[in-house]
């Protein structure tokens, strides 16, 4: 019964908590480090959680993450071009003057976003947490054929 209780013991030190442990998921102790892919205008799109009581994500440079000189600068163009839809003096007429342009827009920005989102989990899984906002998840359903 002891030498159950020493391998279990030491066992379960392997994780993080009992969700971790009871899905497999081992943190070789060290926690995973928490990032978000998350557009936003003048800033990254990526966005880190900050080891603070609050939980607050900041953003930081796609150069500064262990990923593809590839994905880096898929990441970077991305943002280029999301930033330059910006009208910066109304923000809410960002985009283009034509209804069906900005449809066409809206989608091609959804499925780069969805895109890189997959790549930056893809590439870091064994080292980060990866997530989305919660509009990248959502335009999942639209972008399934």
């Amino acid at each position: 019964m002891i030498k159950y209780i020493l391998r279990h013991y030491f066992h379960k030190k392997q994780y993080e908590n009992e969700d971790e442990a009871n899905n497999g998921t081992i943190l070789n102790n060290s926690k995973r480090i928490r990032i978000k892919f998350m557009p936003e205008w003048c800033t990254w799109p990526i966005w880190k959680l900050e080891d603070t009581p609050n939980g607050i994500y900041e953003p930081i440079a796609p150069a500064s993450l262990p990923i593809s000189a590839n994905l880096k600068h898929d990441i970077m163009k991305f943002d280029r071009i999301y930033q330059a839809m910006l009208d910066q003096r109304y923000p809410p007429d960002s985009g283009f003057s034509d209804a069906q342009a900005n449809t066409t827009l809206d989608l091609a920005i959804h499925q780069e976003c969805f895109s890189l989102y997959k790549r930056l989990e893809e590439e870091l899984k064994d080292t980060h947490e990866v997530t989305a906002s919660q509009d990248i998840l959502s335009w999942t359903s639209d972008l399934q054929p």
